[in-house]
């Protein structure tokens, strides 16, 4: 099913951890921290480019 959630999914990354179980947040912690910070900075350029083209008359909702 991975196959076809990425190619449903524009941008995504799928990554492959062998020797791994079913933690592997916590069995392969580098690859998923590294993972994760791939994706915090994505949301977070996708965010700055949005918060950027904002007129000041939208509403703007912090969900801080």
């Amino acid at each position: 099913h991975t196959a076809r959630i990425i190619d449903l999914l524009p941008n995504a990354e799928a990554i492959r951890v062998e020797k791994c179980g079913h933690l592997g947040m916590i069995e392969k912690h580098e690859i998923f921290n590294g993972a994760l910070d791939r994706l915090l900075g994505r949301v977070r350029e996708g965010m700055t480019v949005r918060d950027h083209e904002k007129s000041a008359s939208e509403p703007h909702y912090d969900h801080r």
